[in-house]
């Protein structure tokens, strides 16, 4: 409640907090604000379609006419490279620094590097970047929920790119504030993450000689807003979507991009499909692993898809379906149990380590059907494998 002149009451010393008590029903609402504001990030654009513009929609680098009509408006891309201008040359005209930006649209070539930059000839966007997209196709591929701006095209499954198409732009960091950010933010605005920049206008960058317009690009200003956006958002998954889009209409591939390291590229039968989640029992339907920032759980794609060391510890909640058994060893009489469990995710073989106790483990498992426990990752000639590591808890239907 606000005290004191109309005038006062944005001083934060004429404002008086009071916290909640955290009740059943406060911490109830809490979780329900919480799922609504998921929900609405992760179905609906940030963006106002009017004021929304993509890299396509740009002249081409070497149109240096200064008085050629200028696009502004917001964009959402992905990070290709992160630039600082040279301390040695910086000055009160010129730039902090330059990021390169990708959406997926537009031809298939990459703008020059900004004159005046020592920067390493290397792939761009790089192998590590497809790596991450790859990740964002796996959670897509397998997301349950409807979306009221899906088609029939974005909810069906299709594979992470092998490579990208689409341009690559330059985009000038004018503003120190700006600049602050992208450098104090890295774990949030960093090379393949994804930004939304609000209120960026279309310019010119300098020329070599710096006398006279130089190659077209992309101008963060003061009155810019940088946003980072989470992998769930809208707006980063409907870009993909429309990438995919791209590239089974055989569009060009842009010859600078990396390429989807071989271990990234998951098989369609070692992941689940959309419509096999639908008889799942509700307690394993629309769960969030992370709940105000602390994680409670892994989902199963995530468990195959993590970079961890060997002998990583997940946490899980899963359904049984069935169970097997498999020789230990070639030429051995001795066998393991093996059950096969699903989440929203995905799809895994879990092996029981201690043969004394599988027939116990597999008629409960069976039986209750739905558990919590956690899994033990290990790998053999580079492949992945996951052992039982916890007690079985039955969830409550």
């Amino acid at each position: 409640k606000s005290q004191g002149a109309a005038g006062d009451r944005l001083l934060v010393d004429n404002w008086e907090v009071q916290g909640c008590q955290k009740t059943p029903l406060v911490m109830s609402r809490v979780n329900e604000l919480w799922e609504y504001g998921q929900d609405l990030l992760s179905h609906y654009p940030t963006v106002d379609p009017k004021f929304r513009f993509t890299i396509d929609k740009i002249l081409p680098f070497n149109n240096h006419s200064s008085t050629s009509e200028k696009k502004f408006g917001d964009i959402t891309l992905m990070i290709a490279k992160i630039i600082p201008f040279p301390a040695s040359q910086q000055t009160e005209l010129t730039p902090k620094g330059f990021l390169r930006g990708w959406d997926g649209t537009g031809p298939p070539d990459s703008d020059p590097l900004p004159f005046g930059v020592d920067v390493i000839a290397e792939d761009e966007p790089s192998s590590d970047t497809l790596a991450s997209i790859a990740r964002i196709v796996n959670r897509i591929n397998h997301d349950s929920i409807g979306n009221s701006y899906s088609n029939s095209e974005s909810s069906s499954h299709f594979d992470p790119p092998q490579s990208l198409c689409g341009r690559i732009i330059n985009i000038v960091i004018w503003e120190a504030t700006h600049w602050n950010l992208i450098q104090s933010a890295q774990d949030h605005i960093s090379v393949g993450k994804f930004i939304r920049l609000r209120n960026i206008r279309e310019g010119n960058l300098y020329s070599q000689d710096r006398t006279k317009p130089g190659p077209r690009c992309l101008q963060v200003q003061s009155s810019t807003l940088l946003t980072p956006l989470p992998d769930c958002a809208f707006d980063v998954t409907n870009l993909i979507r429309n990438h995919n889009q791209r590239v089974l209409h055989s569009i060009p591939y842009n010859p600078q991009s990396g390429i989807l390291p071989l271990n990234k590229r998951l098989s369609k039968d070692l992941l689940s499909h959309h419509n096999s989640y639908k008889s799942l029992p509700p307690c394993l339907q629309n769960q969030h692993p992370i709940v105000h920032g602390v994680r409670s759980f892994y989902t199963l794609v995530e468990c195959i898809t993590d970079e961890a060391p060997n002998n990583s510890i997940y946490p899980v909640r899963f359904q049984v379906l069935k169970a097997s058994s498999i020789p230990s060893r070639e030429g051995s009489n001795k066998s393991h149990i093996v059950l096969e469990i699903q989440d929203v995710t995905a799809k895994i073989n879990v092996v029981i380590p201690h043969e004394e106790e599988s027939s116990n483990i597999v008629q409960f498992a069976l039986e209750f059907g739905s558990f919590r426990s956690s899994i033990r990752s290990f790998e053999n000639n580079g492949i992945k494998y996951f052992v039982l590591e916890g007690k079985l808890v039955p969830l409550i239907q």
